[in-house]
């Protein structure tokens, strides 16, 4: 006789994976605090938010900041889909460093414009990278340098 064992919770979860990538804007509830953090569940998925990610400030007590079922709104800063896991960053919506510490609520209320803002940085970042290596390369006179030099 054959059985069939499948993961309830990889069954609920991995549709929802699939929707979820680094840099999304996502909102979740604060479903337990660590000394090193918080989990924070997103739908059925678990991220954390380690506390070196929650405020630019120096943060030594989560509980000062964060309380477990709290809705919060966090950056999703990587992703480990074969373990249905995420790091997520409330730092990288706070306007001015220290906001989360200090008012929490603000950086609720502005989280998207912030996200716009850190993904329009990072697109401009890109961007200045890209033009500094096309300058580098149409500099390169390719004709004079040996083969040697190309491999070495």
């Amino acid at each position: 006789r054959t059985r069939l064992v499948v993961s309830t919770r990889r069954a609920v979860v991995e549709p929802r994976l699939t929707n979820l990538e680094p840099g999304q804007l996502v909102t979740g509830i604060v479903r337990s605090l660590k000394p090193y953090g918080a989990f924070v569940d997103i739908g059925g998925v678990s991220g954390l938010l380690h506390i070196s990610q929650i405020s630019h400030d120096h943060i030594s007590d989560v509980t000062k900041v964060l309380t477990e079922g709290q809705e919060v709104k966090a950056m999703i800063l990587t992703q480990d889909k074969e373990k249905g896991r995420f790091s997520l960053s409330t730092k990288t919506l706070e306007a001015e460093p220290g906001d989360m510490v200090r008012n929490p609520e603000s950086v609720k209320a502005n989280a998207e414009a912030t996200a716009a803002r850190y993904h329009e940085r990072l697109k401009a970042e890109q961007q200045a990278r890209d033009q500094a290596a096309s300058e580098l390369v149409a500099g390169l006179d390719l004709d004079a340098l040996s083969t040697e030099e190309l491999v070495a």
